[in-house]
Protein backbone atom coordinates (compact mmCIF):
# COMPACT_ATOMS: atom_id res chain seq x y z
CA UNK A 1 0.00 0.00 0.00
CA UNK A 2 3.09 2.31 0.80
CA UNK A 3 4.27 1.56 -2.60
CA UNK A 4 1.24 2.67 -4.17
CA UNK A 5 1.24 6.21 -2.32
CA UNK A 6 4.58 6.99 -3.39
CA UNK A 7 3.81 6.06 -6.79
CA UNK A 8 1.00 8.29 -6.88
CA UNK A 9 2.62 10.83 -5.29
CA UNK A 10 5.14 10.82 -8.14
CA UNK A 11 3.18 10.50 -10.66
CA UNK A 12 1.13 13.72 -9.16
CA UNK A 13 4.58 15.63 -9.18
CA UNK A 14 5.66 14.68 -12.52
CA UNK A 15 2.14 15.54 -14.23
CA UNK A 16 1.95 19.11 -12.75
CA UNK A 17 3.09 21.79 -15.10
CA UNK A 18 5.44 24.40 -14.27
CA UNK A 19 4.65 27.61 -15.63
CA UNK A 20 7.11 29.41 -18.05
CA UNK A 21 8.03 33.04 -17.36
CA UNK A 22 7.31 35.57 -19.86
CA UNK A 23 9.98 37.78 -21.21
CA UNK A 24 9.39 41.21 -20.09
CA UNK A 25 9.44 43.82 -22.39
CA UNK A 26 13.57 44.02 -23.40
CA UNK A 27 15.11 46.46 -25.29
CA UNK A 28 18.44 44.83 -25.57
CA UNK A 29 20.55 42.35 -23.09
CA UNK A 30 23.71 44.73 -21.61
CA UNK A 31 25.69 42.41 -19.97
CA UNK A 32 25.97 38.13 -19.38
CA UNK A 33 27.71 36.39 -16.18
CA UNK A 34 28.32 32.60 -16.57
CA UNK A 35 28.73 32.05 -12.62
CA UNK A 36 30.05 28.60 -11.40
CA UNK A 37 27.72 28.39 -8.44
CA UNK A 38 29.08 27.57 -4.83
CA UNK A 39 26.31 28.64 -2.47
CA UNK A 40 22.31 29.51 -3.27
CA UNK A 41 21.15 32.70 -0.89
CA UNK A 42 17.35 32.21 -1.10
CA UNK A 43 16.28 32.75 -4.67
CA UNK A 44 18.90 35.07 -5.97
CA UNK A 45 22.37 34.32 -6.76
CA UNK A 46 24.83 35.53 -4.32
CA UNK A 47 27.57 36.57 -6.61
CA UNK A 48 30.22 36.81 -3.96
CA UNK A 49 29.83 33.25 -3.11
CA UNK A 50 29.82 31.96 -6.82
CA UNK A 51 33.10 31.83 -9.11
CA UNK A 52 32.41 34.01 -11.99
CA UNK A 53 33.86 32.76 -14.55
CA UNK A 54 32.99 35.44 -17.62
CA UNK A 55 31.34 38.53 -17.37
CA UNK A 56 30.45 39.69 -20.93
CA UNK A 57 28.93 43.13 -22.11
CA UNK A 58 26.94 43.76 -25.36
CA UNK A 59 25.63 46.64 -27.69
CA UNK A 60 22.40 47.62 -28.67
CA UNK A 61 23.12 45.33 -31.55
CA UNK A 62 24.47 42.33 -29.77
CA UNK A 63 27.18 42.22 -30.54
CA UNK A 64 29.84 41.34 -27.59
CA UNK A 65 31.73 44.55 -26.60
CA UNK A 66 34.08 43.69 -23.99
CA UNK A 67 34.05 39.92 -22.76
CA UNK A 68 36.31 39.16 -19.10
CA UNK A 69 37.57 35.93 -18.73
CA UNK A 70 38.38 34.28 -15.44
CA UNK A 71 42.20 33.94 -14.34
CA UNK A 72 44.03 33.49 -11.80
CA UNK A 73 44.21 36.95 -10.35
CA UNK A 74 41.08 37.71 -11.48
CA UNK A 75 39.38 38.63 -14.67
CA UNK A 76 41.32 39.40 -17.74
CA UNK A 77 39.40 42.11 -19.83
CA UNK A 78 39.56 41.71 -23.95
CA UNK A 79 37.70 44.25 -26.19
CA UNK A 80 36.27 44.77 -29.26
CA UNK A 81 38.07 47.90 -30.08
CA UNK A 82 41.10 47.66 -28.55
CA UNK A 83 42.79 51.02 -27.71
CA UNK A 84 46.63 50.98 -26.11
CA UNK A 85 47.02 48.18 -23.74
CA UNK A 86 43.84 46.37 -24.11
CA UNK A 87 43.56 43.31 -25.25
CA UNK A 88 41.06 42.51 -28.75
CA UNK A 89 38.88 39.68 -29.17
CA UNK A 90 39.26 36.82 -31.10
CA UNK A 91 36.96 36.21 -34.23
CA UNK A 92 34.66 34.00 -32.88
CA UNK A 93 33.74 36.53 -30.28
CA UNK A 94 33.78 39.48 -32.86
CA UNK A 95 30.83 37.15 -34.98
CA UNK A 96 29.41 36.19 -31.42
CA UNK A 97 25.33 37.57 -31.41
CA UNK A 98 22.87 37.47 -28.98
CA UNK A 99 19.19 38.42 -29.33
CA UNK A 100 15.82 38.25 -27.51
CA UNK A 101 12.39 36.83 -29.44
CA UNK A 102 9.73 37.66 -27.06
CA UNK A 103 6.78 36.65 -29.22
CA UNK A 104 8.82 32.91 -28.72
CA UNK A 105 10.00 33.50 -25.13
CA UNK A 106 13.49 32.95 -26.26
CA UNK A 107 17.26 33.94 -25.90
CA UNK A 108 19.39 33.13 -28.50
CA UNK A 109 23.01 33.30 -28.89
CA UNK A 110 24.44 32.27 -32.31
CA UNK A 111 22.52 29.30 -32.47
CA UNK A 112 21.88 28.11 -29.00
CA UNK A 113 18.44 28.66 -27.16
CA UNK A 114 17.80 29.64 -23.87
CA UNK A 115 14.60 28.34 -22.88
CA UNK A 116 14.27 27.68 -19.38
CA UNK A 117 14.92 30.99 -16.58
CA UNK A 118 13.11 32.84 -14.17
CA UNK A 119 12.84 36.67 -13.79
CA UNK A 120 14.31 38.31 -11.12
CA UNK A 121 14.41 41.99 -10.95
CA UNK A 122 15.66 43.30 -13.92
CA UNK A 123 17.77 39.97 -14.30
CA UNK A 124 17.06 36.57 -16.40
CA UNK A 125 18.39 33.67 -14.92
CA UNK A 126 18.73 30.22 -16.18
CA UNK A 127 19.30 26.92 -14.71
CA UNK A 128 22.43 25.19 -14.41
CA UNK A 129 23.43 23.94 -17.44
CA UNK A 130 24.90 20.55 -18.31
CA UNK A 131 28.25 21.54 -17.00
CA UNK A 132 26.92 23.08 -13.95
CA UNK A 133 26.85 26.84 -14.96
CA UNK A 134 24.21 29.35 -14.61
CA UNK A 135 23.81 32.19 -16.82
CA UNK A 136 22.90 35.74 -15.70
CA UNK A 137 21.21 38.49 -18.48
CA UNK A 138 21.14 41.97 -17.18
CA UNK A 139 18.70 43.86 -19.72
CA UNK A 140 17.16 47.22 -20.25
Amino acid sequence: MKKIKNLVCIILVLSCKQEKEKLPNINWITNKKIVIPNSVSGEMYNLGLCALEKDIYFNKNGKITKLGKSQGEGLLFFYRNPQKNELSLDDNELSFRIKVDIKRNLIIENQDTIRNFRIQKNKIITNKNKNGRIFIYSFI
